[in-house]
């Protein structure tokens, strides 16, 4: 999808996709977006994993929401088997009324991070990721 966006910086690989949560309004779409998504993400690790130390995946969407399902029950044990060498995190907006919240070992996977950004709220979340000392800083 061309709205996704990827860079390096500073070891860290940042990845935007296209990942909603809401109403489905054409499952196929749907699908075939999650898909899509996923191999934009395994290609790009594939392509720079010599130039990065933690990936920082950005999107919308809950891991809990349903609708997803069929994405993170591909990305999460992808992460846990075959991204092992590199700190995964995965940022994404609450729900609602929810504070933001970092769960480290999310899903008891030691390498993968969600941290859940307050939506509607000022100031912006600040994550912090030093590769260099191999700290994750999180404040909203």
């Amino acid at each position: 999808h061309e709205e996704n966006f990827a860079y390096v910086y500073n070891r860290v690989l940042f990845l935007g996709i296209n990942l909603v949560g809401g109403l489905v309004h054409d499952a196929n779409e749907w699908q075939q977006r999650h898909r899509a998504n996923l191999n934009w993400i395994d290609g790009q690790y594939q392509v720079k994993q010599n130039d990065f130390d933690y990936m920082v995946i950005l999107a919308h969407a809950d891991p809990r929401i349903q609708t997803n399902r069929d994405f993170f029950d591909v990305l999460f044990p992808r992460v846990k088997s075959n991204y092992t060498s590199k700190e995964v995190i995965f940022v994404h907006r609450n729900l609602g009324g929810q504070p933001w919240l970092n769960q480290p070992s999310y899903n008891d996977i030691p390498n993968l991070r969600v941290i859940v950004a307050k939506g509607s709220v000022w100031p912006p979340m600040r994550v912090q990721v030093d590769p260099a000392t191999d700290r994750v800083a999180v404040d909203q």
